[in-house]
């Protein structure tokens, strides 16, 4: 069956590429973004069980994993600017 196939298959890329990913973020982002770099590895796990059992698994699973962990960053990142940008502008303009 697919579905324990994509199963066993992710277990294995998280066994062997979770703290290979971790580090990567870290270096690319600093070591203040450990959170960060942790919660966008284990969306992009989640993302690969739900990608890969409607689309099939990718020709390179592992590169598929690093640029959905790069792009889960990018965009906490960018959510946290805004964040911070709202309430600073809120603070100013009250």
């Amino acid at each position: 069956c697919m579905n324990v196939a994509i199963t066993r298959l992710v277990d294995q890329l998280y066994r062997s590429e979770y703290g290979r990913l971790v580090a990567t973020l870290v270096r690319q982002f600093g070591k203040d973004q450990l959170e960060l770099a942790e919660d966008a590895v284990q969306e992009a796990f989640i993302k690969a069980l739900e990608h890969w059992e409607t689309k099939g698994i990718p020709d390179h699973p592992q590169a598929w994993l690093y640029r959905v962990v790069h792009n889960n960053a990018l965009k906490r990142l960018q959510k946290e600017n805004r964040y911070a940008t709202s309430n600073i502008w809120l603070s100013t303009n009250n």
